[in-house]
């Protein structure tokens, strides 16, 4: 279940607006980007899932496979409507 900060970005998210999630660790980061990568999957939506790190990505139940060509990343991006990047803070 999501606290209100939480429905606030999930709701932000499904209004099609860009925003950053920030907070230490354990704070819940991941279960809203889970939250909103269900919620608009649900409605059709053609959602991606990137980290820096690999890390974040093994949580979710994301359409990315490890080791694809870069032509299949290419064609991902276009075709994509919504793009989450977690551990964006570990990007240079």
């Amino acid at each position: 279940m999501l606290n209100d900060e939480q429905n606030g970005a999930l709701n932000l998210a499904m209004e099609g607006h860009s925003f950053l999630i920030n907070g230490p660790a354990g704070s819940g980061k991941s279960t809203v980007i889970s939250a909103i990568e269900r919620n608009l999957k649900s409605l059709g939506k053609a959602v991606q899932l990137t980290c820096s790190t690999g890390i974040a990505c093994h949580v979710y139940d994301s359409d990315l496979e490890v080791g694809v060509k870069h032509q299949d990343v290419l064609k991902r991006v276009k075709c994509t409507e919504t793009l989450i990047i977690d551990e964006c803070s570990m990007i240079s």
